[in-house]
């Protein structure tokens, strides 16, 4: 299985991105070729060597009309539509573009349609994520990894006026994504293209996989510092059939006087305190008495948290530890079009082969409201467009 992953200590930005992804082995003739296929005009894309606090990386510069009126998503929607830049390269930038635009409507509260994108629909940050799109798609990996991403700090000037690092674009779209933070970084250290792309490509977000490396590659922001300013994109191979998961542990309890609605609450919680999984079952107890069985499935890292939570929530006043072997498939994501209405499904690996298929819940149930669909048949279309992706051919390595 090929693995992506995307080291951001420094941050990201969307020159930053495509750099990377071009130092890791992309021809620039793909970059170049999806560009073109826009019939855009008035810019140009120069791609260079630089230093970067003592590290080589490779350095994009968009030249772009900067006097260009804000798009709106439709009308990049549009552009994208009828552009010959690929089905895979579309659904990528489509997705990139919504993640953008969903993330300033909520900051401004105002619906997907009213956004004007300024900044974000200029021509340089259309060829940034065209350009990373198609790259990106070049690379076919099937499995992407992001890092924790730096908050960064201080104030950035904005279409929108002055605004604090991270700006609310950023924190919108990696708070939606459950992208993982950590503090630092001077400045802003991740502008709204950087984390659109990321979010977009990223299959899952924590620390480096297990893989054989085979390529690795850097892509420079625009400032120096002594802390590389540089995207670091690893390419290799996971070969593990399946993941086992560290030590696990069942946490059982007998509720017999709580109603429904308290141990749905109980449920809850425990899964936003850090477990696993939770699930209810019905048991009988001592003088026949009806009850449930409340089970959470838990790590030892977030144990102890889960039995206060536990504690607190029900009128337990035990708990049964079990020790459990966990084996779990290993798991990637496949981006699809229903009928123009981006959907992703979650794919389960056994020795790198598709297992099962499950469409993203929310997904599918915003297209079958935008299309005015049963679910049931969003559901079909998406797995159906998920098995035509997996049998396409993949590049060589």
């Amino acid at each position: 299985m090929r693995v992506c992953y995307f080291d951001c200590w420094a941050g990201a930005a969307g020159d930053m991105v495509l750099g990377a992804l071009l130092d890791v082995g992309v021809p620039q003739e793909v970059v170049d070729e999806a560009l073109g296929a826009l019939g855009l005009e008035r810019w140009s894309l120069t791609v260079g060597e630089a230093t970067r606090g003592g590290l080589r990386a490779k350095h994009v510069t968009v030249i772009a009309d900067q006097q260009t009126d804000a798009r709106s998503f439709s009308d990049i929607d549009a552009l994208l539509d009828s552009s010959d830049i690929g089905e895979r390269v579309r659904i990528l930038a489509r997705a990139t573009f919504r993640t953008l635009g969903e993330a300033e409507a909520r900051v401004h509260g105002v619906a997907l349609d009213e956004v004007h994108f300024h900044e974000v629909g200029a021509l340089d940050a259309i060829v940034d994520i065209v350009g990373a799109c198609a790259a990106f798609a070049h690379l076919a990996a099937d499995r992407t990894i992001v890092s924790a991403l730096p908050l960064g700090d201080g104030f950035v000037s904005t279409a929108h006026g002055t605004l604090p690092v991270p700006v609310p674009a950023v924190t919108e779209i990696i708070s939606s994504a459950g992208a993982p933070v950590v503090a630092g970084g001077e400045g802003e250290t991740v502008t709204p293209t950087g984390a659109a792309l990321l979010v977009t490509f990223a299959d899952s977000f924590g620390a480096h996989p297990p893989m054989r490396l085979q390529r690795s590659g850097y892509g420079a922001g625009t400032r120096d510092a002594t802390t590389p300013n540089v995207v670091r994109v690893l390419l290799g191979e996971f070969e593990q059939a399946s993941t086992p998961s560290p030590e696990a542990v069942v946490i059982e309890v007998n509720l017999d006087d709580m109603s429904p609605e308290l141990v749905a609450y109980a449920s809850e919680r425990v899964l936003r305190s850090g477990a696993s999984d939770a699930w209810v079952t019905p048991i009988v107890m001592k003088k026949s008495r009806a009850a449930v069985m409340l089970s959470v499935l838990v790590t030892p890292l977030h144990r102890d948290r889960v039995l206060e939570v536990l504690f607190a929530e029900t009128s337990t006043l035990g708990a049964r530890l079990l020790p459990v072997e966990k084996v779990a498939l290993g798991r990637d994501f496949v981006t699809v079009e229903v009928q123009g209405q981006v959907v992703r499904v979650k794919q389960g690996l056994y020795a790198g082969e598709v297992v099962n298929r499950a469409p993203e819940y929310e997904d599918a149930r915003a297209a079958a409201e935008a299309l005015g669909l049963p679910l049931k048949e969003i559901y079909a279309l998406a797995l159906e467009a998920a098995r035509a992706h997996s049998s396409s051919p993949r590049r060589p390595s």
